[in-house]
């Protein structure tokens, strides 16, 4: 079974490597997406639906055997007007996701008047948390996850 550092590097590289990189996703034949990243004995896959609504599930496979999970629901408000800049923050924000908390992005990023905040409790055993973007002062942006290893 996997040490926890050597997982959390791995989701880590993963996120980085897919939907944050700006690859785009396989489209299933459900109307799901889906980014899928593998390396050595691991695979990532990021399965999600809706667009400005969304809901979406990571999980990581060690041998063939899920060995961590995410769950995630979000939406983007319709304040949201520059969808493409919108993204880009967000991508921005999501590739500097850090080993010791591989579940989003920084604590904090801020860019193009937009800012970025993530707070979570846990560990990667077991974890919740919240990542918000602001525009103005006003929330244009809210995702809830929570998951842990298995």
């Amino acid at each position: 079974m996997s040490d926890d550092n050597g997982l959390a590097r791995f989701i880590a590289k993963a996120k980085r490597n897919t939907f944050a990189s700006g690859r785009k996703p396989k489209v299933l034949e459900d109307g799901y997406r889906e980014f899928v990243f593998e390396e050595g004995e691991y695979r990532y896959k990021d399965r999600f639906s809706g667009s400005d609504q969304f809901t979406g599930t990571e999980t990581v496979s060690e041998d063939g055997t899920r060995i961590w999970v995410m769950e995630y629901s979000g939406l983007m408000l319709d304040t949201v007007t520059d969808k493409e800049r919108f993204n880009e923050f967000l991508k921005g924000a999501l590739r500097l996701v850090g080993e010791n908390r591989p579940f989003r992005g920084p604590e904090n990023y801020h860019r193009w008047g937009m800012v970025y905040t993530n707070e979570s409790e846990g560990d990667l055993r077991s974890f919740n948390g919240t990542e918000r973007i602001l525009f103005k002062g006003e929330e244009i942006y809210r995702l809830e996850y929570y998951g842990g290893k298995r």
